[in-house]
């Protein structure tokens, strides 16, 4: 799903949000929440996992895969932009390995830890969106692909 930036009530972005919660869960299996108030759509990270990268390196990273990787692009205003590259949940023997840790800050990147909040783009947050479009089925990559890829760069 697409939405442009236009002028809008709260309202609007309410019941939008609401039915792109319903997408994300239905059509997607994330099980996604709206933060209520802001209009913002979160996961927490461990049903789903993420790995945040530099933008640069994210996109690289995207096209040598050969599998389809839901991207969201953070365009933060002051802050340099980031891809959250979502994948399957990320055990914990990787977020203890030094291997890993070592791969992802050679890359600038960082897996997003247990419980915290995946943002996720929604009509309330106009600095998220997805590359390309929002993902359209169930499927996320294993978090090994995506570390493996950064490894080989």
């Amino acid at each position: 799903m697409r939405w442009r930036a236009t002028s809008t009530s709260r309202e609007e972005i309410s019941a939008a949000a609401v039915a792109q919660v319903k997408y994300y869960k239905q059509r997607c299996g994330i099980t996604a929440f709206l933060q209520a108030g802001s209009g913002r759509i979160f996961v927490p990270a461990g049903i789903v996992g993420a790995i945040v990268a530099p933008a640069a390196q994210a996109a690289t990273l995207v096209r040598r895969l050969p599998l389809v990787v839901p991207a969201i692009v953070n365009r933060q205003l002051g802050r340099r932009t980031t891809w959250t590259l979502l994948t399957a949940p990320v055990p914990s023997h990787l977020r203890r390995s030094t291997r890993i840790r070592e791969v992802l800050d050679r890359c600038g990147a960082d897996i997003v830890d247990e419980g915290d909040e995946i943002l996720l783009p929604s009509p309330g947050e106009p600095a998220l969106r997805w590359h390309g479009s929002a993902p359209t089925d169930r499927y996320r990559p294993s978090p090994v692909s995506i570390i493996t890829a950064m490894r080989g760069r």
